[in-house]
């Protein structure tokens, strides 16, 4: 190490550059219309200040969080330097993780999103038409023209997630 080595020949110490301490971890609580549609979030929490007097105090802060339209579960965004503060380190950084809520109706693998849809007894033996509500508004009709059986999909692709590199994956209903 070149600062001890220094002290060695020279007998003086260099400053040392002050640790940089692990990042405080949040957790970003997301629905999928937010993941789909995109959104930015507020997230407040309390963090360790340090005063002038070297002394550190609790103080409360906000920051914005984007979160982009197609994100995956368990993105993280990281701001430098908005962590707790002590004497000797560096300000910590804050890493806050965005978590999908569970959704009675919907789930989703990727870029795919499945719906489950109720259908009565009759709906699964004739033909019918399945209403799906989209995260975007708009409400889906997708035409059912064989017998379902429980945990039978149907596929409308072009409707699923937005995709980073543009385009939708698929919707399974």
């Amino acid at each position: 190490d070149v600062p001890e080595f220094y002290g060695e020949l020279t007998g003086m110490t260099l400053p040392k550059k002050p640790a940089k301490p692990p990042p405080m971890e949040l957790s970003l609580p997301v629905t999928l219309a937010e993941v789909y549609n995109g959104a930015t979030k507020k997230v407040t929490y309390t963090r360790r200040v340090l005063g002038a007097d070297s002394t550190t105090a609790e103080a409360e802060e906000t920051i914005h969080v984007s979160v982009v339209a197609g994100a995956a579960d368990g993105t993280a965004s990281r701001f430098p330097g908005k962590g707790h503060q002590d004497v000797d380190t560096e300000p910590a950084d804050v890493q806050v993780v965005m978590k999908t809520a569970p959704d009675s109706k919907w789930s989703r693998e990727g870029d795919t999103l499945y719906y489950t849809a109720d259908i009565t007894l009759c709906e699964a033996l004739t033909n019918t038409i399945v209403q799906v509500p989209t995260f975007d508004g708009r409400v889906l009709s997708v035409p059912v023209n064989q017998i379902v059986s429980p945990g039978v999909t149907k596929t409308v692709t072009g409707e699923g997630m937005p995709k980073a590199s543009g385009g939708k994956g698929d919707l399974m209903v």
